[in-house]
Parts: structure tokens; C-alpha cells; sequence
């Protein structure tokens, strides 16, 4: 992530020789003495980089006070890196350190966690979603089953003249081809009443599939959004 900053350091160092002329409570140095004076040595241990302002002039100065106290203040753009936890996503609600360290005197330390492997939550959402979608597409295929060619037919397009035929041939005997064009007596068949309760269990499964599945899913939403919110 990328922050704008400004970074202000504050120390006192006693052999420091202060101007005779220095009346005032402060006085703004040029920031090259920097380079002629002790300062902390702070860096930021999870940036990826680290910009300094210096439009239209460099934004850093330094203050030195009679107490022999200076102060550094800085203005800078970081990027810092992150490691964010997704196991709550899209729920989540990151924290991101900035961490500063100094090899000599530790201004700031702060430890992040190494990755994991886990479960998100949308992961969680997802995968119930498609649990569904493929029991509900179960439910059809195994009524359709038991329905038998007469629902086949129906949900292809068949004309209301195809689906009688289609009736009447399974309450109708088998018969040879020459028998087939004649007027035969109609008489249920095994074939027929097997037809009939396969429609009856269709029917039970179809009725039921109507409560599970609403029901299921709504058990479903008040366990997932109670968890993860």
C-alpha cells in the first residue's frame, strides 16, 4: 500500500556547541548539516520503496533548540507492503503496519505473521452456492427418471397429439405391427402402473425438493452471515 507521510525525529545530543549569537528559542539549520552531525538511523523495514517530496523545494528541516534538542522533519511517500488475511473475505477488515526499526536504538518493531493456508469466506459462499446448484440439478435428472418418456417427450417439444400416442402406447400391450394399425381393446399393462407410481414418486420427490431447498438455503445464509459478519 502507499502512505504520504511526514516523518518528524526528535533527539538531544549534549556535544553539540550552540551559535553565540543564537537569542531565539529555535533556529532552522540548513538541512546539509545533516551530514556534519550525529542522527538516528531509522529506516522502515517493510517498505518497497521510500520517496522524499522536493517539489517545488526539497520538504525536510531541521530545528535546533538551546537545550541542544534538534528536530527533523521529513516529508515522504512510501510503499510499504502488507501481508493481509483473507480468511474472512469478502468481510474482512485488513491492518497494515508500518514498521520503523533503527540497528542501534529500536524507535519501533513490529513482527507480522507469516502466511497461511486457509479457508476464505467466500470460498465458504461459493462452494455451498455450487453444492446447490448440482443437488438441484440431481432432484431434475431423478424426476425426470421417474417420469419416464411421457415427461421426456413433453419437456422436448412434443406436439399434445405425440404425448397421447405416447400415453396410449403404455396402456397398451405390445403387439406385432400388423396388429398395431386395428382398433385393440385398451387394457392397463404392468408397464403402465409402473409408469403411473414412477409419476407419483416424481411428484413426492418434486414436492419435497420444493421445501428442502429454500428451506436448506436460508439455514445456510443465517450460519454463513452470523459467522462472518
Amino acid at each position: 500500500y502507499v502512505a504520504d507521510i511526514f516523518l518528524a525525529q526528535s533527539w538531544r545530543d549534549s556535544r553539540l556547541r550552540l551559535p553565540e549569537n543564537m537569542s531565539e528559542d529555535y533556529r532552522i539549520l540548513d538541512v546539509d548539516w545533516l551530514h556534519n552531525i550525529w542522527r538516528p538511523d531509522c529506516f522502515f523495514k517493510n517498505a518497497k520503496k521510500v520517496t522524499f517530496h522536493e517539489m517545488s523545494i526539497p520538504n525536510h528541516y531541521l530545528w535546533l533548540y538551546h537545550d541542544k534538542t534538534l528536530l527533523y522533519m521529513s516529508k515522504l511517500t512510501l510503499v510499504l507492503s502488507c501481508a493481509m488475511k483473507f480468511e474472512s473475505y469478502p468481510h474482512d477488515t485488513q491492518i497494515c503496519s508500518m514498521m520503523i526499526e533503527s540497528p542501534t536504538q529500536n524507535t519501533q518493531s513490529q513482527q507480522s505473521l507469516p502466511p497461511v493456508s486457509y479457508v476464505k469466506a467466500i470460498d465458504v459462499w461459493m462452494s455451498s452456492c455450487s453444492v446447490f446448484v448440482f443437488l438441484s440439478l440431481m432432484e431434475f435428472a431423478v424426476v425426470n427418471n421417474y417420469m419416464g418418456p411421457v415427461a421426456t417427450k413433453a419437456m422436448k417439444g412434443y406436439s399434445d397429439e405425440d404425448l397421447r400416442e405416447a400415453i396410449d402406447d403404455f396402456k397398451t400391450p405390445m403387439r406385432p405391427d400388423t396388429e398395431r394399425n386395428r382398433s385393440p381393446t385398451r387394457q392397463p399393462t404392468i408397464q403402465y402402473e409402473q409408469c403411473c407410481q414412477g409419476r407419483a414418486t416424481a411428484i413426492y420427490i418434486d414436492k419435497v425438493s420444493r421445501f428442502f431447498f429454500p428451506f436448506s438455503f436460508f439455514i445456510l445464509n443465517v450460519v454463513y452471515w452470523s459467522t462472518f459478519l
